[in-house]
C-alpha cells in the first residue's frame, strides 16, 4: 500500500514543476514580444533557431564524431555562408571593400574550433599550437603593412573595417593550418568531404536560381538584374565569386574520381562534379571558366602521366564534360556572344586607375578599405572609361590601399602557400601527396581570380586564406609523417 505522505510529496513536487514551468513559460513569451516590439520579428527567428539549434546539438555532435569535427564541418561549410554579424556598421553604399567590423560566419566557425581545442589542450588530449614560421612571418607582415596603412588613410573607420577584415583572415588561415598539421587523413578526408557537400549545395541553389529566373544571397538580397542577364551566384552576392568556389569544389571532385581508390561515397562525388560544372557554366563567369579549364587539364596531364587513372576515366569524365557544355548551351552562347573587347576595355582602365593610385602613394597607400572613397579623384581629363570603380584586380587594390609593401605582402602569402603545397605533393603519402597537388592547382587558380577580380569583402577573401592555411598545415603533416616513419 502507497505511503500518503510520499503521494504527498510527489504530488507537491509536481505541481512546483508545474508552476515553475508556467513561469518561464510566460517570462519566455514575455520576452519575445518585447523582444518583436523592440528590434522586430527576425529576433524572434533568431532565438527560435538558437534554441531549436540547442536542442539537436547534442545529437549532432554524436552523429559527426565529437565537437571537433563539428568545428571542422561548420569551418568548411562557412566557405558558402556569405553572411556576417555586424559588430558596428555605417549605412552608406561603399563599392570595393566592406562598411563594418563584420563577424562573418566562417571566422566564427574558427573561433567555435578554439573554443573546442582550448579545453581539451587544457587536459592535454589535443596537440599542441605550433604557427609555422613561414606562414607567422608572412601573416605578420601582411598585418603590420595594412596597420601602416593608416599613416596616409583617407578614412579611419574605413581603415578600422579594413583592418578587422585581414586580421579575420589570418586567423582562419592559422586556424586551418593547425586543423591539418595536428590532424589525421581521416580529418582531411573529412574536409575533402565537406567541401563536396558545399559544392553539391552551392550548384543546386544555383540550378534554382536559374530556374526561378532571379538570384538571392544570404544576406536577404535578391538580384533580378543577374537573373535577366542569365547569371546566378547561389549563396554569394556576385557571380564572380559563385563562380570561383565552384571551380575551386570542381578540382577536388575531379581529383576524387581520377583517384583509383575513392575514399568518399561515390554519390556525392558524382553528382557534386555534375551539378558544379553545370552551375559553373550558369555563372557565366569566363575568369572562372579559364581558371577550371586550365586547372583541370593540368589535374588530368598528371593523372596521365603518373599512370594513377585509366584513359577509360578521363574519357568519361570529357564525356560528361561535353554533355553538360551541351545542355547549357543557350546560356553560354549568350555569355560567348557578348562584347569581350569593351569588356577587357573596361578592366583595363581601372587597372590604370589603380597604378595611378600606387603611384601617387607608393609607400603607404590610401589606407586599407579605402581606394572606393577617392577612386573619382584619380579619374584623368578625358578619361575614355564609363565606369569608375575600384581595380578589378585584388594585387592591384592592394597596392592601392597599402603601397607597394602591401602588395607584395599579399603576394608572399601565395608564395608561401605555393611553396607549401609543392612540398606537400613531394609527400610519401599518397594522401597527403595528392591533397598537397591539388592545393597547387587551387591556390594558382585563386591567383588567376584575384588577377581579374577584387575579392576584398567577399567570401572569396576567406577561401584564399583558408586555402593558404590548408596548404602549409599539409606541408608540417607530411614532415610530421615522415619523422614518424623514420623513427618507426
Amino acid at each position: 500500500m502507497d505511503n500518503p505522505a510520499t503521494m504527498d510529496s510527489v504530488s507537491m513536487a509536481r505541481s512546483r514543476g508545474g508552476l515553475l514551468g508556467f513561469g518561464l513559460g510566460c517570462g519566455f513569451g514575455l520576452f519575445l514580444l518585447v523582444l518583436t516590439v523592440s528590434h522586430g520579428l527576425n529576433w524572434v527567428l533568431y532565438v527560435f533557431v538558437a534554441l531549436s539549434a540547442a536542442m539537436v546539438f547534442p545529437r549532432v555532435a554524436q552523429l559527426f564524431g565529437g565537437l571537433d569535427r563539428v568545428a571542422l564541418s561548420l569551418l568548411v561549410l562557412g566557405l558558402i555562408l556569405e553572411v556576417d554579424w555586424w559588430v558596428s556598421y555605417q549605412p552608406f553604399a561603399y563599392g570595393g571593400g566592406v562598411n563594418g567590423l563584420g563577424l562573418n560566419m566562417i571566422a566564427l566557425a574558427a573561433a567555435f574550433w578554439v573554443a573546442v581545442w582550448y579545453p581539451a589542450r587544457r587536459a592535454r588530449i589535443a596537440p599542441a599550437w605550433e604557427l609555422d614560421p613561414q606562414l607567422r612571418r608572412a601573416a605578420l607582415a601582411f598585418l603590420l603593412i595594412s596597420a601602416a596603412s593608416r599613416l596616409d588613410a583617407v578614412s579611419g573607420k574605413q581603415w578600422l573595417f579594413g583592418m578587422f577584415l585581414n586580421a579575420a583572415g589570418v586567423f582562419v588561415a592559422l586556424v586551418t593550418c593547425q586543423i591539418v598539421s595536428t590532424g589525421k587523413p581521416d580529418d582531411l578526408r573529412a574536409i575533402w568531404r565537406v567541401l563536396l557537400l558545399a559544392l553539391l549545395i552551392e550548384a543546386v541553389l544555383v540550378l534554382i536560381q536559374n530556374a526561378l529566373g532571379f538570384s538571392f544571397s544570404l544576406k536577404g538580397e535578391v538580384f533580378n538584374r543577374f537573373g535577366a542577364e542569365g547569371r546566378y551566384s547561389g549563396t554569394y552576392s556576385t557571380p564572380s565569386a559563385t563562380g570561383t568556389f565552384l571551380a575551386a569544389g570542381l578540382f577536388f571532385a575531379i581529383m576524387e574520381l581520377l583517384l583509383r581508390e575513392a575514399a568518399l561515397p561515390p554519390w556525392l562525388t558524382g553528382s557534386a562534379f555534375g551539378t558544379g560544372l553545370l552551375a559553373l557554366l550558369l555563372t557565366k563567369t569566363r575568369s572562372a571558366w579559364i581558371g577550371f579549364l586550365a586547372g583541370s587539364t593540368a589535374l588530368g596531364l598528371w593523372a596521365l602521366r603518373s599512370g594513377m587513372v585509366r584513359r577509360r576515366t578521363l574519357v568519361v569524365l570529357v564525356a560528361v564534360g561535353v554533355l553538360v557544355i551541351g545542355v547549357a548551351w543557350p546560356t553560354l552562347a549568350s555569355r560567348l556572344a557578348t562584347d569581350h573587347e569593351s569588356d577587357f576595355d573596361v578592366r583595363w582602365n581601372l587597372a590604370l586607375l589603380g597604378l595611378q593610385m600606387i603611384k601617387s602613394h607608393p609607400l603607404f597607400g590610401l589606407g586599407i578599405n579605402c581606394a572606393g572613397l577617392v577612386i573619382k579623384d584619380y579619374v584623368p581629363a578625358g578619361w575614355p572609361g564609363h565606369w569608375v570603380f575600384v581595380p578589378h584586380n585584388q594585387f592591384l587594390l592592394m597596392g592601392s590601399e597599402a603601397g607597394l609593401p602591401g602588395m607584395l605582402a599579399l603576394i608572399w602569402l601565395f608564395v608561401v602557400g605555393l611553396r607549401a603545397a609543392r612540398e606537400a605533393a613531394a609527400s610519401a603519402d599518397p594522401f597527403i601527396r595528392h591533397n598537397g597537388l591539388l592545393l597547387r592547382i587551387v591556390l594558382w587558380s585563386l591567383v588567376w581570380a584575384l588577377n581579374l577580380d577584387f575579392v576584398q569583402g567577399a567570401q572569396t577573401y576567406y577561401l584564399v586564406f583558408f586555402m593558404i592555411g590548408m596548404a602549409v598545415g599539409l606541408r608540417r603533416l607530411a614532415a610530421r609523417n615522415a619523422e614518424e616513419v623514420t623513427a618507426g
